[in-house]
């Protein structure tokens, strides 16, 4: 991807999740796509690859499961 479209990211918001930068790649990944930092509605700030941003897969920090999972089931 190139620096002026990845650029673009930035300031877009996916789910929960706006765009604050791109970062390094994290040691332990091996592809060449780009990663983001990102802030989500609750506060967090967490790293996304840009193809899961744009596939939908991160759409939050985990904090919405946290939520789901707190709550007790209605029978």
């Amino acid at each position: 991807m190139n620096n002026k479209k990845s650029l673009k990211l930035i300031g877009e918001t996916f789910g929960d999740l706006t765009v604050i930068g791109r970062i390094e790649k994290p040691e332990n990944i091996k592809t060449d796509i780009p990663y983001w930092l990102c802030k989500c509605n609750c506060g967090n700030e967490i790293v996304v690859s840009g193809e899961s941003l744009r596939n939908g897969f991160t759409l939050d920090c985990g904090c919405v499961r946290k939520i789901k999972s707190s709550r007790p089931e209605i029978l």
